[in-house]
Order: structure tokens, then sequence, then C-alpha cells
């Protein structure tokens, strides 16, 4: 600004002379990132006697500054697109997968290791995969309340209609429901009674739920379970 008046640039000039000689070899010293004292009252000069020079700093500086935006968003707009996606949980999710999958590879046989695994697909919204994985763990440990509980859930809710199997998720569930009576398994329950026509036993588990629950976790869900088991709309499939 003070190039563009003359008065001010004058003014500026001989500040700098005054800091100059105040600061004496100290001002003269070389700088990596700007001029030295000397350098800019020369520079100041110029540009007060030509007005080109004045305008072509101007430019220069505008080029820079406009350089700098474009490399701060092409550096920033990346980062902030990826934090407000859900791309680095997938990233996560695909690797903790890759692992799980490399360790059956020397352990086929452990079963929860293709529990976990059946986890990460259902979170991922892999659901056929995760079925084949469920059926896995259940094959090698028939009596696991959760590998129970998970199978059951899946066969009543998963998308694709062909392969829910409502006679057999019920029967999982209650079996799981004999050993672990636990409130997320006996609504797993109630959902599969609901699903074979027996609203009276789904309302009555759905009750049961509410009066053992020890917090206000999943309150909501279970809430929701019971009204929908008394509006008596049975659903398709299975």
């Amino acid at each position: 600004a003070c190039l563009d008046l003359p008065g001010l640039g004058y003014y500026l000039v001989s500040a700098f002379e005054k800091l100059g000689f105040l600061l004496g070899q100290a001002g003269t010293k070389p700088n990596w990132h700007h001029f030295n004292i000397p350098q800019r009252i020369t520079f100041l000069k110029t540009a007060l006697n030509d007005p080109t020079v004045a305008k072509k700093h101007h430019q220069r500086l505008q080029k820079s500054l406009l350089i700098y935006l474009l490399v701060f968003l092409t550096l920033m707009l990346p980062g902030i697109y990826w934090q407000q996606t859900d791309m680095p949980q997938q990233l996560n999710y695909r690797y903790l997968s890759q692992r799980l999958e490399h360790r059956l590879k020397e352990k086929p046989l452990e079963a929860k290791i293709w529990f976990a695994l059946s986890t990460l697909y259902i979170e991922t919204g892999q659901e056929k995969k995760a079925l084949s994985a469920l059926n896995q763990a259940h094959n090698l440990n028939p009596k696991d309340p959760e590998t129970l509980n998970n199978l059951a859930w899946l066969l009543l809710t998963i998308k694709d209609k062909n392969l829910r199997n409502y006679p057999q998720a019920l029967q999982l569930a209650q079996t799981a429901a004999a050993t672990t009576p636990l409130p997320y398994i006996l609504d797993t329950l109630a959902e599969a009674h609901w699903r074979q026509g027996d609203s009276t036993m789904a309302i009555a588990l759905e009750e049961k739920i509410l009066h053992i629950l020890n917090s206000a976790d999943n309150l909501d869900h279970y809430t929701e379970q019971l009204l929908k088991f008394k509006s008596s709309q049975q659903p398709s499939g299975g």
C-alpha cells in the first residue's frame, strides 16, 4: 500500500534508515526469508522513482498469493472430504477383514475368528458373507449364545428374503435364550416369535425385557419393538 502512496513511501524509507542506523551491522546481514535493511531501502527508493517496479511487485505478490491459495485448497479439501465420509472407517474394516481372513488360512477351525469376521461383514453390509461366516462359526461351536443370537437375527432380517428362515431362526434364538436370557437375546427371540405369527409371545418377551432392563441402554429400541408387536402387522418373507 505504501508504494501506491508516495508520501507514505518516503516516510517508510526514513524509518528503515533510522532502524538501520540503530541496528548497525546486524541490519545488513543477509536473511533467508526477507531482504536486509539496505536492500529494503534500495527497493523502496527504486519503486518510488519508477511506478512500473511497484506494479510488477504487486503482480508478483498477487500471483504468489494465488499459488498459495491453490496449493492450500488442493491439500486441505481432500482431507476435509476424507474426514466427512466413512472412508477411513471402511478402510479400517477392510484391513481387519483381510487380517482375519489371513488368520483363517492358518486356523480354519477357529470359531471365534469366523464370528469376528461375520461381525465385520455385517458392519460393512456384506450380509451374505456374514451369513456364511456365522454358519461356519455355529458349526464349529454350536452352543455359543452370541453366535446363535447373531445367526438367528440375520436369518430374520437379511435383505435377501430368499435367505430368510424364520423356523430355523426361532430354534436358534430359543437355544440362545435358554442359557443366556439377556435383553438383546430375548429381543431376538421375541422378533422370531412375531415373524412366526405369535404376537402374544413376542409382546410378553418384550415386556419382560423392559421389566428386567437395568439401564436406559437400547430402551428406545425395545419400546419400539413392543409397539411394533402390538400393531400385529406381520412382515413378509421367511
